[in-house]
């Protein structure tokens, strides 16, 4: 249990009662005879003990010696604090010095004379301060029970008096101390406490009592209320079948907490009630019933409460509650797939606290958010955002969104802007990781070459794929390792994408080059020795040519790079293109005039028929398939039909206007039409 008073900061053990340097002076008047009336047998025994004991045999004092210690109160009353807003413990008690013994007995004599009369306010008030300043004695001095029994008496029994207000501080102040001493029990001093709380609000929160003393016990009244519900909250954490009902009665009893106290702790009280801070120690309660709900998968309650902290009119705007709450509304909403919701508040979230550690990354999620929604006008507003105010301490990020954003606009029929957004980046692009600079590079390549600007293109898949070869050849490690497993072999991947995706865009120029290279013409008479003389000679060296050509080219795709971890799309699009480069090459020859049975057409005939059975199994094997590999399979059903069947998928349909079910496949026609295979009405 934590001390009381004190914020329930989050973390943190709320500070100890500092009593006022100096001491108020004007006091009223005290009956200092009176008992207390609650007990704490366990936390001090001197509770238990009326206010003054049985007095000593004395002779009563004359006027003389009352006036000396009433004078020496007065002078007595200017007193150091003994905490100063911050724990240091309780010191153990100390024997008084012997001037301190003749004026403790002195003043506890002068308290077991008879009481002032009744309307002599002047003389109770003298005795008030005689009693407070013998209580303030026994505190500096150590002896937290002896202040506390005095204390408690005053803020009990005599809350109409000025000097009320210093000695309820003296009293929360004497409970805090005897709360936090080892050898107590810490319930049973703050049970004290909770025991004497409803008559200290009836006398200190009577009209026309000072504001401070009220506020500070609402604060204590609170604090009570709230840590049944932390109660609530541990009893949650332990988890079982209940745990969840046991975090929403917390959130319903911290909610409670707000909507009891927001209007009534400074309803009426004046302006210098707001200035005792009641408003931030009770947004702290809203904010925790939201986290309490949210543990107990009440998502809507949890929502609700925090729209009520960042609303303006419940005065919380100014705490650092806000901006916690700002960015849990947005987390939340990521979180249950609300991303319209979620990008404007990670957006707000940004805005308002651009300075803090965690706008980056609220940002940088709005940017990915944004992209997501299909906005990417606005993904790139926050994406140029992040650049200006986050670009020098994290180039990295903004280098991604720059490469996210561009990519989006290529896909998306934007080319123009995309490639613009890249050019100006590129030089902090080039800074970044391998697995963002690599990929900016080639997709920059493709946007040029889709634009005409080939030249410009070339030159950015060879610089990918001259660096590909420096990484591959030293057998470095393009990446630093980050210590996730799984981000690592991401980014990797990425990085042998984009050097695939290079080396193919730069083979398939070498393999149109070789295609580019036409069979000669037959000029001759048709006879067969003719042709056999030129099919032995022109078109015999145009075949080796552009079989030596195409094979150059077939060695450069990214299937037959010594990739470490081959890169499955570009490895089954790359043997396509081998397969499509022997396919061109066998339709090129047959166009031409050659004899029958001719040798090197057979031969030619038997690679392509290779290369399209390899782009088959690697297909097959890297389970991926697209128009390319599927024109392998077409190829061969059409030129080896035995070997390989055509197959078709069977895909059902209806007819339309007759409601009729029919499937729709060249293998099931009857004269021309879809066979109708049965009427489905």
């Amino acid at each position: 249990m934590q001390s009381f008073p004190g914020r329930a900061r989050r973390g943190a053990r709320p500070r100890a009662v500092a009593l006022p340097l100096p001491l108020p002076l004007g006091l009223a008047a005290l009956l200092v005879a009176a008992p207390a009336t609650a007990r704490a047998d366990e936390c001090v025994a001197a509770a238990q003990k009326t206010l003054v004991h049985a007095c000593p045999a004395r002779a009563p004092l004359t006027p003389a010696e009352r006036d000396r210690i009433e004078a020496d109160a007065v002078a007595r009353t200017v007193i150091p604090a003994p905490t100063s807003g911050k724990r240091t413990g309780p010191t153990a008690p100390r024997a008084l010095e012997p001037a301190e013994l003749a004026w403790v007995a002195d003043a506890e004599h002068y308290l077991c004379e008879a009481a002032p009369a009744p309307g002599d306010r002047d003389a109770a008030e003298r005795r008030g301060r005689v009693a407070f300043v013998l209580a303030v004695r026994h505190f500096t001095a150590g002896r937290r029970d002896a202040a506390l029994e005095v204390a408690r008496g005053l803020a009990l029994d005599h809350a109409d008096l000025a000097i009320a207000p210093a000695a309820l501080d003296l009293y929360l102040a004497a409970v805090d101390a005897l709360g936090s001493a080892p050898s107590a029990s810490r319930p049973a001093c703050f049970e004290l406490l909770r025991t004497d709380l409803p008559a200290l609000v009836g006398v200190h929160c009577a009209p026309g009592r000072p504001d401070a003393p009220c506020a500070t016990l609402g604060r204590i009244e609170r604090d009570f209320e709230r840590l049944a519900a932390e109660g609530l909250v541990r009893q949650c954490d332990e988890g079982g079948p209940d745990a969840a009902a046991r975090c929403r009665e917390a959130g319903d009893r911290y909610l409670g907490i707000w909507e009891r106290w927001r209007d009534k702790t400074c309803a009426g009280r004046g302006p210098r009630c707001r200035e005792a801070g009641a408003e931030p120690r009770l947004g702290e309660v809203l904010y925790n019933a939201a986290r309490a709900y949210q543990a107990a998968r009440a998502l809507d309650r949890a929502l609700a409460v925090r729209l009520e902290i960042v609303d303006p009119a419940n005065g919380l705007t100014a705490t650092e509650l806000v901006e916690l709450t700002v960015y849990d509304i947005a987390a939340q909403h990521h979180a249950t797939l609300d991303f319209d919701e979620a990008a404007i508040w990670w957006e707000r979230y940004a805005e308002r606290y651009p300075k803090t550690e965690r706008a980056r990354q609220a940002l940088s999620d709005a940017v990915l958010l944004r992209l997501a929604l299909g906005e990417p006008d606005r993904a790139a507003a926050d994406a140029d955002a992040f650049g200006k105010l986050y670009g020098a301490k994290s180039p990295e990020l903004a280098s991604r969104l720059v490469l996210g954003v561009a990519s989006y606009e290529a896909d998306h029929g934007e080319p123009g802007r995309a490639s613009a957004r890249l050019e100006r980046a590129m030089t902090a692009l080039d800074a970044a990781p391998l697995d963002v600079a690599w990929p900016a590079h080639v997709l920059l390549g493709r946007l040029l070459a889709a634009s005409g600007k080939t030249a410009r293109a070339d030159a950015e898949q060879r610089r990918v794929a001259d660096a590909f070869a420096r990484v591959v050849g030293k057998g470095a490690v393009p990446l630093r390792p980050s210590g996730d497993e799984d981000a690592d072999a991401r980014a990797e991947g990425r990085v042998w994408n984009a050097a695939a995706e290079a080396l193919f865009a730069l083979a398939e120029k070498d393999r149109a080059a070789a295609a580019a290279v036409a069979p000669p013409r037959y000029r001759g008479s048709g006879e067969a020795a003719d042709v056999a003389a030129f099919a032995a000679g022109e078109l015999g060296t145009w075949l080796e040519a552009r079989e030596a050509l195409l094979r150059a080219a077939a060695a450069a795709y990214p299937d037959r790079a010594r990739f470490p971890v081959p890169p499955p799309v570009w490895s089954a699009r790359s043997a396509a293109a081998v397969a499509a480069g022997w396919r061109d090459l066998h339709a090129a020859l047959e166009q031409t005039t050659h004899p029958k049975g001719w040798a090197p057409a057979d031969a030619l005939r038997g690679l392509a028929r290779q290369a399209q059975e390899r782009c088959l199994e690697v297909g097959a094997r890297l389970l991926y398939a697209d128009d390319t590999t599927r024109a392998c399979e077409r190829w061969l059903g059409a030129q080896h039909r035995r070997e390989h069947p055509p197959l078709d998928e069977l895909v059902p349909a209806l007819r339309a206007g007759t409601g009729e079910l029919w499937l729709r496949s060249p293998f099931l026609e009857d004269g021309g039409e879809p066979m109708v295979l049965e009427l489905s009405r």
